[in-house]
C-alpha cells in the first residue's frame, strides 16, 4: 500500500497541463498609393558656386552671393496636403546652424536658407502639395558663409542629406 502513495503523486505531477482558450484577432488597414515622386533633378542635386575671393569673407558673418534652387516632389497623390523636408549633415564647428565645409578652406561653411529661415542640420521645411499639380516645390538658396570672418583660400564643398515626408 506505501507503494501506491508514492507511486501516484510522481505521475499526477509528471503530466502537463494545458487549457485551451479560442480568440480571433481582427487586423484592418488600407494600402495607399505611393507618396510623392522626387524629381530625378533632385535627386542628385549639385549646387555650384561661382569663386569667391577670400577678401571678400574677411569679416565674421558675411557671405557669399546666394545661390536659388529647388527641391521638387511630382506626381504627388491627391490625399496629401503637405510635404516636409529634414534637412540634416555634420554642422560647422563654429555655427551649428550652418553646415560643415568639406573642403581646405578655412572659417568658411555652407548656410542653407528660404526666404525667411535658415535651416541647419535637423531642421524642418514644410510646404503645401498643389493640388491641381500634385506637386510640391521647396524653393531654397544657398551660400558660402563665414561665421568667424578671415577665410583661408581653398576648395569648398558641402553635403547635406534630405528626408522628405508627407501628411
Amino acid at each position: 500500500m506505501d507503494f501506491k502513495w508514492i507511486v501516484v503523486p510522481l505521475f499526477i505531477f509528471a503530466m502537463p497541463i494545458t487549457f485551451a482558450n479560442n480568440a480571433s484577432i481582427k487586423i484592418e488597414g488600407r494600402v495607399l498609393p505611393a507618396p510623392c515622386t522626387v524629381n530625378g533633378d533632385t535627386v542628385k542635386k549639385t549646387i555650384s558656386f561661382n569663386q569667391t575671393e577670400a577678401r571678400s569673407l574677411s569679416e565674421a558673418g558675411t557671405g557669399g552671393e546666394w545661390n536659388k534652387f529647388s527641391l521638387e516632389l511630382d506626381d504627388c497623390p491627391a490625399y496629401l496636403n503637405y510635404a516636409i523636408a529634414t534637412f540634416s549633415g555634420t554642422p560647422d564647428e563654429d555655427d551649428p546652424n550652418m553646415y560643415k565645409n568639406n573642403g581646405d578652406a578655412s572659417n568658411v561653411a555652407l548656410q542653407l536658407a528660404d526666404d525667411t529661415t535658415t535651416y541647419g542640420d535637423g531642421s524642418s521645411m514644410t510646404i503645401s502639395i498643389d493640388p491641381v499639380t500634385h506637386k510640391g516645390i521647396f524653393m531654397l538658396s544657398a551660400r558660402m558663409y563665414t561665421p568667424k570672418g578671415n577665410v583661408g583660400k581653398g576648395t569648398f564643398n558641402s553635403v547635406v542629406g534630405v528626408n522628405f515626408t508627407y501628411q
